[in-house]
């Protein structure tokens, strides 16, 4: 989910002023999560693919002009990753 947070106000010769900034937001990445019941190949390719969408989702932020990304919830599963 992108978005755009606004603020205006009066500049210096009283013309109203926007400013915009674009961010992607995103949460509960919970990378180095473990499924116990995958295969050690389908856990790999689990993985993997959570890698890949956080690379997917650089890409949109980069191709919407975002400023940042805002990660809210669980980035990792843990703190041995």
């Amino acid at each position: 989910m992108s978005g755009t947070f606004s603020t205006s106000g009066l500049g210096a010769r009283g013309y109203l002023m926007m400013s915009v900034t674009r961010f992607l937001h995103t949460g509960d990445w919970q990378l180095g999560m473990t499924h116990h019941f995958l295969s050690e190949g389908a856990q790999e390719r689990y993985s993997q693919a959570r890698v890949d969408a956080i690379r997917t989702m650089g890409r949109i932020a980069k191709e919407e002009s975002c400023q940042f990304m805002l990660v809210c919830g669980d980035a990792f599963e843990s703190n041995q990753v």
